[in-house]
């Protein structure tokens, strides 16, 4: 948890957070937010998230800000999405190339709950170190960091899914050494204790998550 309050600028990135925030949102607001794939959103507009001291990065406002005008004006979620999607379409001059910081990405998101972290990395034609070093700087997160995330997002989907929460099912499934280690591996993502998270009402955080859509009041 932050040890001093954090204000968010109007326009801002954040990367993969692998670690529980406090977010408090005061007063009216009209807010757009957009989830990308990190190594492409990064490339595109050359932005470094290696190193982020307040949780996020302040966006380039003379790219940015005609974009937030835009969004402004407009009034439901399809109309911003497609105005949103014709701005990075025409921020890539080119039809975009995938190199092999965004292959090593998808290989960690397809294969990594059943799959080594050492298995994926010898997968993609680079220099481990060099190529370890550039994913940092193009997501905010080691490899193995988004590791923990993807097989906890994994279960989450688990759960969402099936309607049902078996600790033991999911010490297995998420190839957990034991219950001790999911548990703590829970609470670093989350902040919480996985009995404590499950007892409560959900659908805010499957909202922030994006795995349910619906509007905060």
């Amino acid at each position: 948890m932050e040890k001093e309050d954090i204000l968010l600028e109007p326009l801002f990135a954040t990367s993969i957070i692998s670690q529980p925030i406090v977010m408090n949102l005061h007063g009216p607001m009209d807010t757009f937010v957009a989830i990308c794939k990190p190594t492409v959103l990064t490339r595109i507009f050359g932005l470094n998230l290696d190193y982020i001291p307040k949780r996020s990065i302040d966006l380039p406002h003379t790219v940015f800000q005609p974009l937030w005008d835009k969004l402004s004006q407009l009034t439901t979620t399809e109309e911003r999405i497609n105005c949103f999607t014709d701005f990075i379409n025409s921020s890539c001059k080119q039809p975009y190339c995938p190199d092999t910081v965004d292959l090593f990405y998808d290989k960690i998101i397809e294969k990594g709950t059943n799959m080594l972290l050492k298995d994926i990395v010898n997968d993609c034609p680079a220099c481990r170190r060099t190529l370890e070093r550039n994913f940092k700087k193009r997501t905010g997160v080691s490899p193995k960091k988004l590791m923990r995330i993807v097989r906890f997002d994994y279960l989450w989907n688990k759960i969402k899914n099936e309607n049902a929460i078996d600790f033991q099912d999911l010490v297995f499934d998420g190839n957990y050494f034991d219950q001790a280690h999911f548990i703590k591996d829970f609470k670093a993502i989350t902040g919480e204790k996985p009995s404590f998270f499950f007892n409560r009402n959900l659908q805010i955080t499957k909202m922030l998550s994006g795995r349910a859509e619906g509007t905060i009041e």
